[in-house]
């Protein structure tokens, strides 16, 4: 339970960067193309489903590379930290159990 105000400040800073930067990513998005669809005649209530639909795809982004930068960041080197030194890192350095079966045969 001591790693938990870790996570919990990775958690947080995530969904601030990602709040404010899709924020700002979807109003920018919105803006241009609410501006665009309003100069050609489009209907108020098309461009606001159309802007509401660019803000939030123009936020995935944002949403998704500020996810990947948090757990790299924060979470990677806590559980690198906790690792017990003794134990294999990977997949690959195990012993295969169904080879050594069969070699047994």
């Amino acid at each position: 339970m001591q790693d938990s105000p870790r996570f919990f400040k990775a958690w947080v800073i995530f969904a601030l960067v990602a709040t404010v930067g899709g924020f700002l990513a979807g109003a920018v998005a919105g803006f241009v193309l609410g501006f665009i669809l309003g100069a050609v005649g489009s209907t108020i209530t098309t461009v606001k489903w159309t802007c509401a639909a660019a803000g939030f795809i123009a936020g995935l982004p944002v949403s998704f590379y500020t996810f990947k930068w948090a757990v790299s960041e924060f979470v990677l080197p806590q559980i690198a930290a906790s690792r017990d030194p003794d134990e294999p890192k990977g997949r690959d350095s195990r012993e295969d159990p169904i080879s050594r079966d069969a070699d047994s045969l």
